[in-house]
């Protein structure tokens, strides 16, 4: 499973990272820019992580 996040995120990675936990196979990256819709406000960064 990959988790896409906007950066704000990362002030609560341990938060995140906790949910979910139970999902080993889960990778957690976080946007290097952008708010919402990450898709749009750092489409070089998405565009990278599939």
């Amino acid at each position: 499973m990959l988790v896409l996040l906007e950066p704000q995120f990362r002030g609560v990675d341990q938060m995140v990272k906790s949910q979910f936990e139970a999902c080993p196979d889960a990778t957690i990256r976080y946007a290097t820019k952008g708010l919402h819709f990450i898709m749009y406000d750092d489409w070089d960064w998405f565009s990278k992580q599939f």
